[in-house]
């Protein structure tokens, strides 16, 4: 904390030499004068400065917070906000909530995160990582990659990392939706059910191409053709579809490789694709559905809820 506190005043002296506004997101740990602390969301505090009103449950009004009830330091921070010394940061400018919550990313094309751009971050302790922020508070970052979520604190991040996020407050960085499209679903009767996601970028990407049918059709056979052992596989159906998201606007085209399999063939599909392979409850002949975008991409198939 006394490192974010010196990192904080720091930045602060920087911009007002520069002639810069200080801009805050409010989310941060509060401290009250009695000695406690509480991590709260400011949203507003008048001209008069006489209270500070922060974040309640959805659906209930702002609540009011007399000022002599906070630390002569965070007074000061509350009375800079009043007087439009400091300027707080709006939700739909910069992905920013009180609590957002780490591990794996749940993201679907009906619920798309507001985020950074991909970029490589740098802690303090020299290691770097590839991802996006997904949500930004006074005092720590979440941070997006490989579909996980990790929550880092500002004093554990380098200067060109605390420099990029002040950027992103001011508007100065891209603000992107970040979310995964469903293309594709499937399963079997008895058995989980599976479903194909790819990345928002991937997918506009993807629906740039025109139909790919012999490619794809090349692809499926090739890799089914490196995978199994001769004569222990047939390719039972392959079909074209179109997915469409009326959120993106786009269409993409996707296919689909149906493979019967003798027993070894379903052994290594089952490794291998586990979750677009039926399960061994299937009373019926065993199969492995391959999904491949227009120009051979194969796409990875999940097991749903």
């Amino acid at each position: 904390m006394t490192r974010f506190l010196c990192c904080a005043v720091i930045s602060l002296l920087a911009m007002k030499s520069q002639g810069q506004e200080n801009v805050i997101t409010g989310i941060r740990t509060w401290r009250l004068a009695d000695g406690t602390a509480k991590r709260l969301q400011l949203v507003y505090v008048p001209e008069n400065a006489s209270a500070a009103y922060f974040s309640a449950s959805p659906g209930k009004k702002n609540l009011p917070v007399p000022m002599a009830r906070f630390s002569p330091e965070d007074q000061s921070v509350l009375r800079e906000v009043a007087s439009k010394k400091t300027r707080l940061c709006l939700a739909h400018e910069i992905p920013m909530r009180l609590d957002f919550p780490v591990g794996p990313a749940k993201l679907s094309a009906s619920d798309f995160y507001l985020g950074g751009d991909l970029r490589e971050w740098k802690h303090a302790d020299g290691k770097s990582i590839l991802a996006r922020v997904v949500n930004l508070t006074d005092e720590d970052v979440s941070l997006l990659a490989q579909r996980s979520i990790s929550r880092v604190a500002l004093s554990d991040l380098s200067p060109e990392d605390i420099a990029y996020l002040e950027r992103l407050k001011r508007k100065k960085e891209s603000v992107l939706q970040i979310g995964d499209v469903q293309v594709e679903a499937g399963g079997w009767e008895g058995g989980p059910s599976h479903y194909v996601l790819i990345d928002y970028e991937e997918f506009v990407d993807f629906a740039k191409l025109p139909a790919g049918f012999e490619i794809a059709l090349e692809t499926a056979l090739e890799t089914a053709e490196k995978a199994f052992p001769p004569d222990t596989w047939k390719l039972a159906e392959f079909t074209e579809t179109s997915s469409h998201t009326k959120k993106l606007r786009r269409t993409m085209f996707v296919y689909t490789a149906e493979f019967s399999l003798k027993p070894k063939s379903y052994q290594i599909a089952k490794r291998k694709w586990p979750a677009s392979t039926t399960p061994t409850s299937w009373p019926g002949e065993k199969c492995v559905i391959l999904y491949l975008a227009a120009d051979g991409t194969l796409l990875s198939a999940i097991i749903g809820s």
